[in-house]
């Protein structure tokens, strides 16, 4: 709640007059400026290979969203970007503009393939050439690169896709990585993908007899999801350079894009009200091609993972304090081992670990592995909640349950068990709220859950703070609901 409310404080405060800027030529004019640059960008190379030593203050966002919102807020005073963000409208509605543009940096776009994979990559290539043989390359590039035209929909010739994989068509699926919205490379119309490098990819699906999956990625993890076959092909404005060349193998570049020094217009002054700013806020964030679905989407999938890892951890809990229980030494030593390593790994780490190496060829869903993840790491907790309201029974109940007749396993179950459990619903709620909370990391294994949803309709559409407001608001209500229902469960027992 105390980040919803700094939120809002800096929705308010964005609605004040711009701070003067300054429009910088050349480098030697960003001495002792603050510089923003996106992580994994051609830019970042060329900031701490040649610029590093000419006391400029750089400052890297894993998102251009944040780029933009540091510049805005005067965190930083240029962004050290690709000129491509003057094709978005949202670019332009934030009061923003490309000043400098570099010549001595020109980003080749290509699209990248696993190391080693030449049938692909060639069959691209060999696709790409037809394209351009006809003319049709170049009216892709010119009607998608038109910097007076940021009305998207009218670029639109090929049906935007949905980017959700279809049964059948023998399996053919062509998986294109994305690092969400790039414009005019890959954007959101009405809640499906397009853009000039979506199309050119659709167009190939198409005239291979594939169907077209689009999985969303953080830029850093894209590489290394192609690595681990998750995904077929890399989009996503990705420049070559020498240290990729070195990792995964490109297609011939099909656009090339100048970086610039994008900075705040110096000739704007905000007149807005905070509740003009506000209405302007929410009409971007939610209304406009109802975005808003892409949250209760979200919505679905954060219930799904929760509930599903929740009850997938209670079970195995259950399995590791017997374990830690057992007077076996060897099984009470395996069941203290796997207490050790997974709550001595932190939960992102386990993730990556599961989804990129353990269960990098099984063919699992994303969402699966979030949920295996999110079980494996809960029921290390559990457990130990379980056994401590197991030893917090008085051992003369298990004593006189024996003395009664009943086996060890009756006398657990109906005397033992419904006592330990009443005594741990308290912690166990912390335990599920803490879950809950927790599968806000998901995103990074392609899974568009609450907060990855968040972040598509930020890039979308540069309004940085409502969404986040929104989905706090959600996660709060969740979480009411999970301690409810605990609760009550807790009142029957």
């Amino acid at each position: 709640m105390v980040s919803a409310l700094f939120a809002m404080a800096m929705l308010f405060s964005s609605c004040d007059n711009k701070k003067e800027v300054y429009n910088p030529q050349t480098y030697d004019e960003l001495k002792g400026h603050t510089v923003c640059y996106l992580e994994g960008s051609i830019q970042q190379d060329y900031a701490l290979n040649y610029l590093k030593d000419r006391g400029i203050n750089f400052v890297s966002y894993g998102d251009a969203t944040d780029c933009m919102l540091a510049l805005n807020e005067g965190k930083a005073d240029v962004f050290f970007g690709a000129s491509l963000y003057a094709y978005n409208d949202a670019f332009h509605r934030q009061h923003l503009k490309v000043g400098k543009l570099l010549d001595d940096i020109d980003a080749p776009y290509a699209f990248g393939v696993k190391k080693g994979n030449t049938r692909l990559t060639e069959d691209i290539n060999a696709f790409q050439d037809s394209l351009a043989a006809t003319g049709e390359m170049q009216k892709i590039i010119d009607r998608w690169f038109d910097v007076n035209n940021t009305d998207f929909h009218s670029c639109v010739v090929v049906e935007p896709t949905d980017g959700k994989p279809v049964k059948g068509n023998n399996g053919r699926i062509l998986r294109l990585g994305i690092s969400g919205v790039k414009p005019p490379t890959s954007i959101l119309i009405n809640n499906k993908w397009t853009g000039c490098e979506v199309e050119i990819m659709q167009r190939y699906a198409a005239s291979r007899g594939m169907l077209l999956q689009i999985d969303t990625y953080d830029f850093g993890n894209l590489i290394p999801a192609l690595q681990a076959d998750k995904i077929d092909v890399v989009a996503s404005t990705l420049a070559i350079n020498d240290e990729r060349k070195s990792k995964i193998d490109f297609t011939d570049s099909h656009a090339s894009v100048k970086a610039g020094f994008i900075i705040a217009d110096p000739e704007y002054v905000s007149s807005k009200t905070w509740w003009e700013g506000l209405k302007e806020s929410v009409y971007y964030s939610l209304i406009v091609e109802n975005r808003w679905k892409l949250l209760t989407d979200g919505f679905w999938v954060t219930l799904l993972i929760s509930f599903s890892a929740l009850i997938l951890g209670s079970l195995l809990g259950g399995v590791i304090c017997w374990l830690t229980m057992n007077r076996r030494r060897t099984l009470r030593l395996t069941g203290k081992a796997y207490l050790y390593f997974v709550r001595n790994i932190p939960m992102l780490v386990l993730l990556m670990i599961l989804f990129y190496v353990v269960f990098a060829h099984a063919g699992l869903p994303a969402v699966v592995v979030a949920i295996i993840a999110f079980g494996m790491n809960s029921a290390a907790y559990i457990s130990e909640i379980y056994r401590a309201g197991i030893q917090s029974i008085d051992p003369g109940q298990r004593e006189a349950g024996l003395a009664m007749g009943f086996s060890p396993v009756q006398t657990f179950f109906n005397f033992i068990a419904p006592q330990a459990i009443h005594k741990s619903l308290p912690v166990f709620k912390n335990e599920a709220v803490s879950l809950l909370k927790g599968t806000s990391i998901v995103g990074y294994i392609s899974v568009i859950d609450l907060t990855k949803a968040s972040d598509l309709i930020r890039s979308a559409s540069f309004e940085a703070f409502l969404p986040l407001l929104v989905i706090s608001a959600v996660y709060f209500l969740l979480a009411w609901l999970f301690t409810s229902l605990i609760d009550l469960l807790a009142k029957r027992i």
